[in-house]
């Protein structure tokens, strides 16, 4: 069985009047990151081209962990990177693409992978968008520097996924 949500007619012109005055536009959703992304590109919220890129907490080796058994022990995105911690930190990779990532304070991509770049290319490597889920927005607004905030919040076209 299949579901499918089509967008209203109005949707698309409303955000262009919207966007028209010069006001910014936001998606605030309980979608899956990909479906947010997929709407926001029919109704024109991003650019079909755009690039995306999504948070996640990275992954990490506990030495404390590791004297005490002394083992190795690869830890899982709950126990060493979650909303709950203060020291998690975020890897903001490209949707399309988990090697080309942002720069986790400046979030600005960071130059794509070789094989992204052509003599042709006519991609603007500056156009693109971050789709945030709840957690990480939670663990921004607590944690992450308030420069860092302050540029998601203010100068990238945002979908934020809540959960």
């Amino acid at each position: 069985m299949i579901f499918e949500n089509k967008l209203k007619p109005g949707t698309t012109p409303a955000i262009q009047a919207l966007r028209s005055a010069h006001l910014a536009c936001r998606m605030i959703t309980g979608d899956n990151p990909l479906t947010a992304v997929s709407v926001a590109r029919e109704c024109s919220l991003i650019n079909q081209a755009a690039h995306v890129f999504a948070p996640t907490f990275a992954r990490g080796v506990c030495s404390q962990f590791r004297l005490r058994f002394k083992m190795s022990f690869l830890l899982t995105e709950s126990s060493i990177g979650n909303a709950a911690i203060p020291t998690s930190k975020l890897v903001w990779s490209s949707m399309d693409d988990p090697l080309w990532q942002l720069d986790s304070y400046s979030l600005k991509p960071t130059s794509p992978p070789p094989y992204h770049m052509t003599e042709s290319d006519e991609i603007n490597y500056q156009d693109y968008s971050l789709v945030i889920t709840g957690d990480v927005f939670r663990w921004m607004l607590k944690f992450a520097p308030l420069e860092t905030v302050q540029r998601v919040c203010t100068n990238c076209c945002l979908i934020f996924m809540v959960c």
